[in-house]
């Protein structure tokens, strides 16, 4: 598997884990991406790619856990009140616009 398809397939486990902690208010603290792409400080991820920045700093889910350490005095990730679930819709919208990009991509590199 080339890494754009390895990409989309993490991209889409990740879309969906945020999709379903919107439906059931919990949260996996172990991303798709994260599991594979944390340890050389996310170089190769394609959040890190699009925002040049690792550890997702420029994206919503550092809105997400800010609002979690100030409003929740928590740090583990779970949706928790209407505020949660903007910014997990947010972060899905976010990735999803990843993804359309790297299918994009990956369709041109068919050609």
């Amino acid at each position: 598997m080339s890494k754009i398809n390895y990409d989309i397939n993490l991209l889409n486990q990740t879309i969906n884990q945020w999709k379903g902690a919107q439906k059931n208010d919990e949260l996996d603290d172990i991303w798709p991406l994260c599991d594979e792409y944390m340890e050389d400080n996310c170089k190769q991820c394609p959040i890190a790619q699009t925002t040049g920045k690792p550890l997702c700093r420029t994206t919503p889910y550092k809105d997400f856990t800010l609002h979690m350490a100030l409003e929740h005095s928590e740090i583990e990730p779970a949706i928790r009140c209407n505020k949660c679930k903007h910014f997990a819709n947010s972060m899905v919208q976010f990735l999803e616009n990843i993804l359309i990009k790297l299918n994009s991509q990956a369709h041109m590199l068919k050609k």
